[in-house]
């Protein structure tokens, strides 16, 4: 039981109304400003075994999980970008805000601060469910 934990999963209510069948959790916790919060208990690590299934349908969604034994906690983002393609960012602990030490002074003594800076804000930037919605909206008045 080391390896199994509490995940929360974050989709918009369209979503969770269309697809149901594949995210019903546990337990809703929340229905609130157009999204719905699921709660899922007794996971593998935060894994789910359907986020492929949220990806192939392109839903877009926010997941957390807690530490457990044998993982720490995390977060996982998917994000349907402009050309219909798939971007998914995974953070354990706490790294989506931290950057090491060692890595920054490295880039400043190279010169190379600023396209380091840069490299890091892309790689911890997570697109937000305004952009998202906008995104998605779009789309659909394209078909």
């Amino acid at each position: 039981m080391g390896d199994r934990t509490s995940v929360s999963l974050q989709v918009r209510k369209v979503d969770y109304e269309k697809y149901k069948s594949i995210i019903e959790g546990d337990e809703e916790c929340e229905d609130h400003e157009g999204f719905v919060i699921l709660a899922y208990h007794d996971h593998r690590g935060g894994n789910l075994e359907f986020e492929c299934e949220l990806q192939e349908n392109r839903i877009p969604y926010d997941k957390s999980w807690d530490s457990c034994a044998e993982y720490p906690c995390g977060t996982e983002y998917c994000r349907v970008l402009a050309d219909g393609s798939i971007e998914l960012k995974d953070f354990n602990d706490d790294d989506e805000t931290k950057v090491d030490l060692a890595d920054v002074v490295a880039a400043f003594e190279s010169g190379d601060i600023e396209s380091f800076l840069e490299a890091q804000s892309k790689e911890r930037y997570v697109m937000g469910w305004e952009s998202q919605e906008a995104i998605l909206n779009a789309m659909v008045s394209e078909t």
